[in-house]
């Protein structure tokens, strides 16, 4: 592992170790399968544990467990056993390097000797430099900067174009973290990776897109750098709820084996239709209290212990059963991906607390992979998807909108429109509604349904604009507002340049407003803000 300490000096430490596998015995016994792999010269040491296994982990069975010395030493060795036919490897993730990691109690992006936690919020590093590179129409950009925890905040030291990639090599030789494009020459590749003690990052795939946010992700799934920047948010979900699964014993499916039940069309518009959606009016709308469920499908697998091996569960002592819902849930014990998913709304929460110099990225961060948690219990090739659960979710996801929205009916308000987890509302009398109305319909809210919800946001105004279609009704995943302190807010269209903008001119507002209700077309919509904002500054004086 190469350390660096608080003055930004590097140094590599080894920590000795044996690289687990975990094997499952096939024709033959558990013992001659023992006595037929223990000859082989590369295996350290051999023992036999009881683990849970799927679909219901109410049953248990041997598992092998096969220590190495050598990590080059696994492939090989169990694709030749394999072959010879009498056992297959379970446990593929987490993989033997995390469990290593793990069982030697390492923290990763630890700098700090006394946190051991690894579902730790708090990062503290020395300052690091980055080289991030980016290359485009044969221009190569370099952005070389500072990260550091004590400055709390990112430095800009150098940001310029070169046209020879060569010039590039002495940069790269000044920082601790280099980040590359997968396109640039395999000279400067290969420069890079010849770099002693350097962390490089080649070929950034995942939304998340700050250092100190793959740190927070890395952490917690026991995953480098280069592996969480270049790995899929459903992959690094999948291997933290198998982290869960190797501390509890319970064996994890190289595949989904959770199969789909038969489902008639009636069942497919009801279960799978996804979350409540409505149709608002087309218009402008004034004085309009947005307010949002935080995480509302995380926290319902979270709270109803929704998890692959809780849904239908025979020979269930305590089921919870929810009217008209279309499965049952398991209580005797905590789920695995309710437990996980607990783990991270908790972890979040810390974050937020904390409100350090790089909490907004780590929360970010965090936010992606719960996100990704739903999608995931219905993604078929999930290790831990479950079809039930995910309808489950669904379900109560309705259940809880619905409910929302009786009581801010209740409370004097006229629900303008809703969608997934989201209420956009107005007062009757279509007056300007204070803190004390809010506050009070968030807790009326929150005891209602027992899940978390907050302000998202109060607009001046706020534009449904028209569907693109003969109705007409407005477009359900689109909407324009302002808020009070004047920033434009522009949703279900991405615009560059336009997010946190700020609209505190009377002339310019009227103007913005004319624009957004007559725009007919959500591609031009972009084009045609932009060019207002340059006509307007160009009369400013």
């Amino acid at each position: 592992m190469v350390q660096i300490n608080e003055y930004g000096e590097e140094r590599v430490k080894e920590v000795y170790t044996k690289y687990p596998m975990y094997l499952i015995a096939k024709k033959l016994s558990t013992d001659e399968v023992i006595d037929n792999i223990k000859r082989d010269p590369k295996v350290s040491d051999i023992k036999v544990e009881s683990w849970s296994l799927p679909p219901w982990y109410d049953k248990k069975a041997d598992i092998i467990r096969v220590e190495l010395e050598y990590y080059l030493a696994l492939n090989p060795l169990l694709k030749r056993w394999e072959l010879e036919g009498y056992l297959e490897r379970v446990n593929v993730q987490p993989s033997s390097k995390t469990i290593s990691l793990i069982e030697n109690g390492v923290v990763l992006f630890e700098w700090d000797s006394e946190v051991s936690d690894p579902w730790s919020p708090r990062l503290s590093f020395p300052e690091l430099k980055i080289a991030s590179i980016t290359y485009d129409e044969k221009r190569v950009k370099l952005n070389f900067y500072a990260l550091s925890c004590s400055r709390n905040r990112a430095t800009n030291f150098i940001e310029m174009e070169l046209h020879d990639e060569r010039d590039l090599v002495g940069y790269l030789n000044e920082c601790n973290i280099i980040i590359l494009p997968k396109n640039l020459s395999e000279m400067i590749i290969d420069n890079a990776k010849n770099m002693r003690n350097k962390i490089l990052i080649i070929d950034v795939r995942n939304p998340i897109d700050s250092i100190p946010g793959w740190m927070i992700i890395g952490r917690i799934s026991f995953t480098n750098l280069n592996e969480v920047a270049s790995s899929s948010i459903g992959k690094l979900l999948t291997e933290i709820e198998a982290i869960e699964a190797y501390r509890r014993k319970m064996v994890v499916p190289n595949i989904r084996i959770y199969n789909e039940g038969w489902r008639n069309v009636d069942e497919l518009l009801t279960y799978d239709s996804g979350g409540l959606i409505g149709i608002p009016e087309a218009g402008v709308y004034e004085n309009v209290l947005q307010i949002d469920f935080s995480s509302l499908y995380p926290s319902i697998i979270s709270k109803f212990n929704i998890s692959p091996e809780t849904i239908d569960r025979p020979n269930c002592r305590n089921r919870l059963h929810l009217n008209d819902a279309p499965h049952e849930v398991c209580v005797d014990f905590d789920g695995l991906v309710s437990s996980t998913l607990k783990k991270l709304i908790d972890l979040r929460s810390k974050i937020k607390e904390i409100n350090g110099p790089f909490s907004k990225t780590m929360e970010k961060a965090v936010k992606w992979i719960m996100v990704a948690s739903f999608g995931y219990l219905g993604y078929r090739n999930a290790r831990f998807g479950n079809v039930g659960a995910y309808e489950l979710v669904i379900f109560i996801s309705k259940k809880v909108m619905n409910k929302a929205i009786e009581i801010s009916l209740k409370n004097g308000f006229n629900v303008l429109h809703y969608i997934v987890d989201s209420l956009f509302l107005q007062k009757f009398s279509k007056e300007l509604i204070n803190d004390m109305d809010a506050n009070r319909l968030l807790g009326e809210i929150e005891k209602g349904t027992g899940l978390k919800i907050k302000e998202e946001q109060r607009y001046k105004w706020i534009i449904f604009p028209k569907a693109l279609n003969p109705i007409k009704s407005a477009a359900p995943n689109r909407y324009y507002g302002l808020t009070y302190d004047g920033e434009l807010i522009v949703k279900g269209v991405k615009c560059e340049g336009i997010e946190g903008l700020k609209v505190n001119d009377s002339v310019l507002e009227e103007k913005m407003k004319k624009l957004l209700l007559k725009n007919s077309h959500p591609r031009k919509l972009c084009g045609e803000i932009l060019f207002l904002l340059s006509k307007f500054s160009d009369k400013k004086p």
